[in-house]
């Protein structure tokens, strides 16, 4: 089932009462990041699944439209899973919150098919 939805590609499906969207998931996501973004404190810790750490990692480094993302966080889990308590490092800036470069290194480049070889 988890398959079928990444390989819909459809960020706006619902599958079924009380699920949400990816589209939905994202608009989570980003506004928690916005939360984020305009605390006060220096040290923020944040835990979270693997997923959602993976999609907000790919929605403050690469940028894409809703559609390209969708795509990107299966080919991501499944090339480079974010690991139970891995530390992605953050930090704002005038621009917002930005990944440590090192972080960035972790990312899988695009263009591999999540279930190639299946």
């Amino acid at each position: 089932m988890m398959r079928a939805f990444w390989e819909k590609g459809d960020p706006h499906h619902v599958d079924g009462e009380g699920a949400e969207s990816f589209a939905g998931f994202v608009s989570r996501i980003q506004s928690n990041l916005e939360s984020l973004s305009a605390r006060p404190e220096k040290f923020i810790v944040v835990f979270a699944h693997g997923y959602v750490l993976q999609t907000a990692r790919l929605m403050l480094s690469e940028k894409l439209p809703l559609e390209g993302l969708m795509k990107r966080v299966p080919e991501c889990m499944h090339l480079r899973m974010v690991e139970n308590g891995e530390i992605i490092r953050l930090s704002r800036t005038g621009e917002g919150l930005k990944i440590h470069a090192d972080d960035l290194k972790n990312i899988p480049a695009p263009g591999s098919s999540p279930f190639a070889g299946d």
